[in-house]
């Protein structure tokens, strides 16, 4: 059985750190450390899928607080 830090995206423990996280991920346990974490990485699926479909391109992301998916498992946050 995994740990309760366990991500289930990414197959590793992320451990929350002592000075706390700007928000999990309750569906698969990605831990997003500060709100700029979660821009970078939503962007950078945004991109990658910008690059596979560019006939239903998305934009990118401003403001991580209108963020309301998981860059990773895209459950709600």
């Amino acid at each position: 059985m995994p740990s309760p830090d366990y991500c289930y995206s990414c197959g590793r423990d992320e451990p929350v750190p002592p000075s706390g996280v700007y928000i999990i991920c309750i569906e698969c346990g990605h831990v997003y450390e500060t709100a700029d974490d979660l821009l970078h990485l939503y962007n950078e699926q945004i991109i990658a899928e910008n690059r596979a479909h560019p006939e239903w391109a998305m934009p990118l992301a401003i403001d991580p607080d209108n963020i309301g998916c998981c860059a990773l498992c895209l459950h709600d946050l």
